[in-house]
């Protein structure tokens, strides 16, 4: 019989250490789902992912599904509300110089995780990058971010790699405008809904 575990990947504990009630921390116990904290980035998100895919990769009785829960800011939505990314770029991959268009990695294919299943429908967009300048990166072709952060992307990409089921909840902080501040995405990730992303895990 195939069993089920879930990994919930944060990227820092400021994203709990208010807003994770000890109610909410017993029902992730009770569940057997676990909060794994990964750093911030995209290289200590792919460290952390990639582990994880191929641990699982050793355990074909066992189906890994993994979850990104964390702030991001938004060029589409307000603060203080949650949202489900389901395609995924590298906001800070710019070859241009060389020929080859903005957000590709030169000489891979895929450059949307996510968007290439739902026919380019950027519906919900969660651009990546190691930086906080994501009012700077958008384009004609992308000329607004649903979520600006600095993992998803990598989350994203090794899950798509290993096979491994992917889900992303950002909390949205900030308007990632140039004027955005660390006290204000702090003050507001104190509110980030655990019990709601919790109550969705449980019924996926």
């Amino acid at each position: 019989m195939t069993g089920k575990k879930t990994v919930i990947l944060v990227a820092w504990d400021n994203e709990t250490e208010v807003s994770l009630s000890d109610a909410d921390k017993q029902r992730l116990d009770d569940n057997n789902i676990e909060i794994v904290y990964t750093g911030i980035g995209k290289i200590n998100a792919t460290r952390v992912a990639t582990a994880l895919c191929v641990r699982n990769q050793y355990a074909p009785d066992m189906d890994l599904h993994i979850v990104n829960v964390g702030c991001a800011g938004s060029h589409t939505t307000g603060v203080r509300t949650l949202i489900k990314p389901n395609a995924f770029i590298q906001r800070d991959m710019d070859a241009r110089q060389f020929g080859y268009e903005q957000y590709r990695t030169p000489e891979e294919v895929k450059w949307i995780i996510g968007g290439d299943d739902l026919d380019h429908d950027l519906t919900v967009v969660c651009a990546t990058g190691d930086n906080a300048n994501g009012y700077s990166e958008t384009s004609d072709e992308a000329p607004a971010f649903d979520a600006v952060d600095m993992e998803a992307f990598a989350f994203a990409h090794v899950c798509a790699h290993y096979g491994v089921k992917f889900t992303c909840f950002k909390w949205i902080t900030d308007l990632a405008a140039e004027d955005s501040t660390i006290e204000e995405l702090i003050e507001n990730n104190k509110l980030l809904p655990w019990t709601q992303i919790i109550d969705e895990i449980l019924m996926d």
